[in-house]
């Protein structure tokens, strides 16, 4: 019941604003970020058969809006909608939480969208977060 609202919550919100642009992900990107492995014609995160994947990954907005709007079972998505993934039953839910970060992680940053020209102003103030400070080095 918790992921059926979650879906929903998940599509309204890609409704209401999804950003002007979608980034797409290769099925290589989202097999690596999650440890995909090939187990029986389906993908299974770390070869885990109780964290299995459907084989078509959601690889932009478009594709997770598209499985949304199927209701053909749990989608799992980033917060920003921009990749995803279908669950194969039965589905652990601490593989789903595992997923739903590492799905996460694929979405760019804020800082990524400014350096990526999205808005370039005050880059220069002291926003450091640490990780990613590339700017700062040299």
């Amino acid at each position: 019941m918790l992921a059926l609202v979650l879906a929903f919550v998940l599509s309204t919100g890609l409704a209401c604003g999804g950003g002007e642009e979608s980034r797409s992900y290769s099925d290589e990107e989202i097999t690596k970020a999650l440890s995909l492995e090939d187990v029986q014609g389906t993908l299974a995160v770390n070869g885990d058969i109780f964290c299995e994947v459907k084989p078509s990954l959601l690889n932009d907005g478009d594709e997770v809006s598209e499985a949304l709007d199927r209701k053909e079972g749990l989608v799992l998505t980033s917060v920003q909608g921009n990749v995803g993934i279908q669950v194969v039953p039965p589905f652990a839910p601490d593989c789903e939480t595992k997923v739903r970060r590492l799905l996460n992680d694929l979405d760019p940053t804020e800082r990524q969208e400014r350096r990526e020209g999205k808005g370039d102003k005050g880059d220069a103030g002291g926003s450091g977060g640490g990780e990613s400070s590339d700017s700062e080095s040299s």
